[in-house]
């Protein structure tokens, strides 16, 4: 399923699934207070993870982050 249809998603977990790409899609998701993506090879955040309002907990640990918002 798109992303966007996850709309009342509260937590997602995906560490350590080799992710190389976040879809600008996750600030879709305005309910998530917990997002976990430690472990994989992320370069870059989009800006639109910016958009959850209501994310308490966020896990990048251990990425190739090299671009932020």
């Amino acid at each position: 399923p798109e992303i966007r249809n996850l709309s009342e998603l509260r937590r997602l977990q995906l560490a350590k699934n080799r992710i190389t790409l976040i879809s600008d899609e996750i600030g879709d998701l305005k309910d998530l207070k917990e997002l976990k993506l430690s472990e994989n090879n992320i370069r870059v955040i989009p800006a639109t993870i910016g958009d959850l309002i209501h994310l308490e907990i966020l896990d990048l640990s251990l990425n190739e982050i090299t671009l932020l918002p």
